[in-house]
């Protein structure tokens, strides 16, 4: 919603670049210098089996660095 609200020129937003597809009408810049690095983790319940999807997505997730996620400095989204 907060993107089409900008894409609509109702002002600007700060979002993570997670959120970002590609395909919206907006030009999206870097603000790390502003914002301290964020850190995620997966939680997993303690002692307990991982289905083989869970297991298969902590795979993907580790096998996979941040910048392949969420890549570049600055992007331009047209």
């Amino acid at each position: 919603m907060i993107k089409k609200y900008v894409e609509e020129g109702m002002g600007i937003s700060i979002v993570s670049c997670l959120c970002l597809t590609g395909k919206e009408k907006i030009y999206a810049t870097s603000m790390s210098k502003y914002f301290p690095k964020q850190v995620y983790g997966a939680v997993i319940r303690k002692g307990k089996f991982l289905t083989p999807q869970a297991r298969s997505f902590l795979e993907i997730l580790s096998s996979n660095s941040f910048d392949e996620i969420c890549p570049g400095s600055e992007t331009n989204v047209a």
